[in-house]
């Protein structure tokens, strides 16, 4: 059996204002090909600051050894494990690596970066970090534009009682 590799194109090397921003980008990057990425490894500095973040494939890693389970112990009985090696792994590194409040960047790791030994998902929903992320950003939005309608009601003379 060979192993499949599937190349996806690489994020652009941009330089971000924030940590924030840059792993924003990344994640709909990965969005965007239908892939995820989740948060390994990292890097500080003497202070203690972040400044290196490593990222690695949801699918990187073997599948769990289930077979001592007895049927009491199972929390998903239909489900197998989606891992299965993947070598993709990205980084984002601190321009200044004295301090991590600047800017970011995406830094590509060799080839590992663009390389899948797996398909695309079918949609990117199957991924939970995606829709919590989503779910998080349609709450965020909802809670403004609620704030925003107050406050309008409250400028235009209507009682607090009526709002």
């Amino acid at each position: 059996m060979t192993e499949q590799v599937v190349y996806i194109d690489l994020p652009p090397a941009t330089t971000y204002p924030t940590q924030d921003a840059a792993e924003a980008a990344l994640h709909e990057w990965t969005r965007s090909y239908e892939f995820n990425v989740s948060r390994r490894r990292l890097a500080k500095n003497e202070k203690g600051d972040v400044c290196i973040r490593n990222y690695e494939c949801d699918r990187t890693g073997k599948p769990k050894c289930t077979q001592k389970l007895s049927k009491e112990e199972r929390v998903r009985t239909k489900r197998g494990s989606k891992r299965c090696s993947s070598p993709m792994r990205i980084s984002l590194w601190a321009k200044d690596k004295s301090q991590s409040t600047g800017e970011w960047s995406i830094v590509h790791t060799g080839n590992g970066s663009a390389i899948h030994n797996h398909k695309p998902s079918t949609d990117a929903r199957v991924h939970a970090a995606h829709r919590s992320r989503a779910a998080q950003a349609t709450s965020e939005a909802t809670q403004k534009t609620l704030q925003n309608v107050i406050e309008a009601q409250s400028a235009g003379g209507v009682p607090v009682a009526n709002i």
